[in-house]
Order: structure tokens, then C-alpha cells, then sequence
């Protein structure tokens, strides 16, 4: 994850970027995966589709 998108993250969600970092990285260590995988991310995010979470930001 670079530092422009970490930054630009960290700004929609009103955090630092290394506090993104750092939550990032325990995610990564809570979940046993490599977030730097793109097949990692993409079991990640299709099992936060399947326990339904909502990332439409509307609500």
C-alpha cells in the first residue's frame, strides 16, 4: 500500500496515515493473511461480502 493511498485513506476515515498502517497490520496478523497478495485481499474482501458487510458509504 503506498503512502499517497494510505494518506488518502487515512483521510476519508479522519486517521493518520500510519494509524491506517498500523490497523492495517493488525488486520493482516488478526486474519493470518498477506494484504501485499492481491489473492489475500481478494479472499478478504469477498468474505466481508459474504458476512455482508456494506462498503457502500451512503449507507
Amino acid at each position: 500500500m503506498s503512502v499517497g493511498y494510505k494518506a488518502s485513506l487515512g483521510a476519508i476515515l479522519g486517521l493518520h496515515r500510519s494509524t491506517v498502517t498500523q490497523r492495517m497490520e493488525r488486520i493482516a496478523e488478526l486474519l493470518a493473511v498477506d494484504l501485499g497478495d492481491p489473492d489475500d485481499r481478494l479472499a478478504v474482501h469477498l468474505a466481508t461480502r459474504a458476512a455482508g458487510v456494506d462498503w457502500d458509504e451512503s449507507g
